[in-house]
């Protein structure tokens, strides 16, 4: 490999060295050298130009006898192969479209360089397959010596998913793919391309950024907001979807909802309590235990948007004593919190309110009562997060919160969607 990388990057100066070289070869080896470079009949069966250097050097040797390796270097014979492999290359893109001709010219397929003596014509010497180096790339004498592939273009999970949402396709999906939210759980892709269809018309309103997963805010046709979390595989299809829309009005809260729900915790903690009695059945711990930070950080690692997000959800909730100073100090002063099981009027609009609102959070949240980070997506300014919330022995609900930070990574958006049967 090192050789090749320096054959690549001295391509243009091992021309006029192979020029000058030619000339110098003994008589009775010159003839055989440039026929070796271009006799149909050479035995070369190598995916790349680095493989098919000594095959090559023993057919010249074979051609003329006594002729020393150091006569004719291996950099010599590389340059007849590359120029060669070269030239196949070249012969295909005409045969192919230029879609595929872009990523075909920059990589040598299986069997590319076992044709060398057919992509040279017969007169071809040394020194003009040497010459015709000079007009190339250098990134394409690369992979023409190295065999290798470039690495197909991914398209980014951002892009992928903003045509999903104007006009799917059953191709953009993987093949086993899997789809989840409240009203419906389905897997495959027939099932998955149907379900997403017959699913009301959403129009995206903020994407995020991410590469290999990211997150989406909508609206629906009929008024109704929502989030979303999309990964795609290596191939750029989508894998894995969760959707969440906004209850109805009328179900929306009014005050706290962890204060509205006291009662049903209470329920939850009695259930559990007698379902514990049996000894061959335990639903969560007998005693619900202090949740405390996963590290103890004071602060996130770094200003990127994911270990802010994490630093909320695994360290900051959890902090005894200064719990809200932790959390407000990743929020900006004009940050917005759109918890959507909440009436419109209730969500926080600055950054004042949003510690109103994370107070009243802590205040009421029953004791063991915690939110659960399962998976966040990529991205620099903007990000979704998978969680559920832990009780009682209950992993429910399950939800979606899609974040976005300025320029300072502090947190200026959040959309959290979620439903409590879910």
């Amino acid at each position: 490999q090192g050789a090749c990388s320096h054959l690549a990057r001295e391509w243009q100066a091992m021309a006029s060295s192979l020029a000058f070289l030619h000339p110098s070869l003994p008589s009775s080896a010159s003839a055989p050298v440039a026929s070796a470079a271009a006799a149909p009949a050479l035995p070369l069966r190598a995916t790349s130009a680095a493989t098919a250097v000594p095959l090559l050097f023993g057919s010249v040797a074979k051609a003329a006898p006594g002729l020393e390796e150091t006569a004719v270097p291996r950099s010599l014979i590389a340059a007849c192969v590359t120029a060669a492999s070269l030239g196949a290359l070249r012969a295909r893109q005409k045969r192919r479209s230029l879609a595929k001709a872009r990523t075909t010219g920059r990589e040598v397929s299986s069997g590319a360089v076992g044709q060398v003596a057919k992509a040279v014509a017969p007169s071809a010497t040394v020194a003009g397959a040497a010459a015709g180096l000079a007009a190339e790339p250098p990134d394409l004498v690369a992979a023409a010596v190295t065999g290798e592939r470039k690495k197909k273009k991914v398209v980014s999970a951002s892009r992928v998913v903003e045509r999903l949402y104007r006009e799917a396709k059953p191709s953009m999906f993987a093949i086993n793919p899997w789809y989840e939210s409240p009203e419906v759980t389905t897997s495959g892709q027939k099932k998955v391309y149907e379900q997403w269809n017959l699913r009301p018309t959403r129009t995206i309103e903020k994407v995020g950024d991410g590469q290999d997963s990211c997150g989406c805010t909508w609206i629906q046709a009929d008024g109704r907001r929502g989030a979303s979390f999309i990964r795609l595989n290596d191939e750029g299809r989508i894998t894995f979807i969760r959707e969440i829309v906004e209850p109805p009005s009328w179900s929306k809260f009014k005050e706290n909802n962890l204060k509205a729900l006291t009662p049903a915790f209470s329920a939850m903690n009695r259930i559990k309590d007698l379902i514990n009695l049996n000894p061959f059945v335990t639903v969560g711990p007998e005693e619900e235990e202090d949740v405390k930070p996963r590290f103890g950080l004071a602060r996130p690692r770094t200003r990127k948007i994911q270990d802010v997000v994490t630093f909320l959800y695994e360290e900051a909730q959890f902090m005894e004593y200064d719990a809200i100073d932790c959390i407000m100090d990743q929020y900006s002063d004009d940050a917005v919190y759109e918890d959507l099981t909440y009436v419109e009027d209730m969500w926080p609009k600055d950054k004042f309110e949003v510690q109103k609102f994370q107070e009243d959070n802590l205040e009421n949240a029953p004791k063991g009562f915690k939110f659960v980070l399962d998976e966040i997506s990529g991205g620099q300014r903007s990000c979704a997060a998978l969680w559920h919330v832990e009780f009682a022995g209950q992993r429910t609900p399950r939800g979606v919160t899609f974040y976005g930070v300025n320029e300072e990574g502090k947190v200026n958006y959040v959309r959290s969607s979620y439903d409590l049967s879910f």
